[in-house]
């Protein structure tokens, strides 16, 4: 009966606008077998069972977040998500049979870039760092001669700006 009025009282906060992110300590030695998700307002209700990974979950009008699954602070955590700049970025040519795209910036905010080339499962196979002002227009050279034909994914961004594209290797 307790646990079952403890689950009702967190369901409850959660479905009503309860703004507060905290995280607790799981054990990590179970297969997930399935979870899913539910939104109310500005809440997200996520559960996971047995999930082994990692999620987060920012709630920008509380200023907070809340990372899910099994690795999650025991505090809360003030956040600020980073603005996206994806309609910024132009990628040519896409998809590239010639090995080498171009990545073309328009008005972004001036500063240091990091821009990465990443695989499907996450590996990062190319990094470069570029400076970036609105008077100086630039185009990068991205050569994936080297790649094998797929999918990946461009990814820019520094400390408050982030935006990312998928380039096709034929």
């Amino acid at each position: 009966m307790k646990k079952a009025s403890s689950l009702l009282l967190t369901l409850l906060l959660a479905l009503t606008g309860y703004n507060a992110a905290c995280g607790q300590t799981l054990i990590r030695t179970v297969v997930s077998s399935g979870g899913g998700t539910s939104t109310n307002g500005s809440v997200i209700l996520a559960y996971n069972i047995g999930e082994p990974t990692a999620d987060f979950l920012a709630n920008p009008a509380a200023n907070l977040a809340l990372l899910t699954g099994f690795i999650q602070p025991d505090f809360d955590l003030a956040v600020t998500a980073p603005a996206d700049i994806t309609s910024q970025l132009v990628l040519f040519p896409n998809p590239t049979n010639t090995g080498v795209s171009k990545l073309d910036f328009k008005s972004i905010p001036d500063g240091s870039y990091q821009v990465d080339i990443v695989d499907a499962i996450g590996h990062v196979l190319y990094t470069k760092t570029i400076l970036y002002a609105k008077n100086n227009n630039i185009n990068v050279d991205l050569n994936v001669s080297n790649f094998k034909g797929g999918t990946y994914y461009v990814r820019v961004r520094n400390g408050s700006v982030q935006g990312q594209l998928k380039l096709i290797k034929l």
